[in-house]
C-alpha cells in the first residue's frame, strides 16, 4: 500500500500549485519558458539574412526565371509533344510496327 507523506504545496507568482518536496521552482513555468524560447529560437532561424552573394550567372538565371521561366517551359513542353512521334521513330527504326 501506499504510504501517507506530508506534501507541501505552493503557489508560484503566476498561480501555478506545485509540490515543494518534488520541484525546487515550478515545474510548469519551466515548460513554458522552454516552449517560448524554442518558439524564439526558431523566430530568430527565420529571420537571419543568408550571408550569400549572387554570382553573375546566378542572377543571371534569377532574372531568365522571372522574366522568361514559363514560356521556356511552354516552348519545350510544346516541342516535345509535336517531335514526340519522330523520336519514336527514330528510337525503334530497326523494329517493323506496319505488319
Amino acid at each position: 500500500m501506499d504510504d501517507i507523506r506530508e506534501v507541501n504545496i505552493v503557489q508560484c507568482s503566476k498561480g501555478h500549485m506545485y509540490s515543494s518536496n518534488e520541484y525546487k521552482s515550478c515545474p510548469y513555468c519551466k515548460k513554458y519558458e522552454q516552449r517560448q524560447e524554442a518558439e524564439a529560437q526558431k523566430f530568430r532561424v527565420k529571420r537571419q539574412r543568408e550571408l550569400h552573394v549572387n554570382t553573375r550567372w546566378e542572377n543571371f538565371k534569377l532574372w531568365y526565371n522571372e522574366h522568361f521561366g514559363t514560356a521556356t517551359y511552354v516552348v519545350v513542353k510544346t516541342f516535345k509533344i509535336i517531335t514526340a512521334p519522330f523520336r519514336f521513330i527514330a528510337e525503334n527504326r530497326n523494329k517493323n510496327y506496319w505488319r
